[in-house]
């Protein structure tokens, strides 16, 4: 699958610098089948960048969803990644309202996720959860379960029952610790 990918330089996403790689998608099956073309792409890349995940579909232009990634700021600097969330809640007039940041250890078995949000004109942290490799390969999560409410998702609130937060427990974060400690060779 080949998708026409565009860089961004309306708004305040073309003053980044490097240029955007887009994505449109149109529903679930396209964005995880784009996420997975551009994950082997990337799999020789070696510079830092920023990918723009964009719902075709939407019927607010902006619900978009952005990754950054890159060697030093997967395994690295958490000043890199706290000035990243506070770049996308401080610059977005409203756009972004929650950063969720995702520290790797490089040489030891932990992930740290931190959720920030833009509190009384400041960006703060709402969330920690970090997560351990213990005996006999099991994961060890601290914190409760990493909670992305839908009206900072979507910058909407939930218009029926079933658009509800999504809250992401210790077995998906125990799965997703695991796969990335086999990717590390933990």
């Amino acid at each position: 699958m080949e998708l026409d990918t565009e860089t961004s330089s309306s708004s305040f996403l073309g003053d980044l610098g490097p240029p955007i790689r887009r994505y449109p998608y149109k529903g679930p099956k396209q964005f995880l089948e784009t996420v997975k073309m551009e994950q082997s792409r990337q799999e020789e890349f070696e510079a830092s960048e920023w990918v723009l995940f964009s719902n075709e579909t939407s019927s607010r232009p902006n619900n978009q969803m952005a990754v950054s990634r890159g060697r030093n700021w997967l395994f690295g600097d958490p000043s890199k990644l706290m000035s990243d969330a506070r770049f996308w809640l401080s610059e977005s007039n409203g756009d972004v309202q929650m950063v969720i940041t995702i520290k790797i250890g490089r040489s030891l078995p932990n992930i740290v996720l931190e959720s920030w949000e833009l509190v009384d004109d400041r960006v703060k942290c709402q969330q920690v959860i970090t997560v351990n490799k213990g005996r006999n390969n099991s994961a060890y999560v601290d914190g409760q379960p990493l909670v992305i409410r839908f009206d900072k998702l979507f910058l909407r609130p939930p218009n029926n029952r079933r658009e509800t937060d999504i809250s992401i427990d210790n077995t998906i974060l125990n799965k997703i610790a695991r796969d990335i400690w086999e990717e590390q060779e933990f």
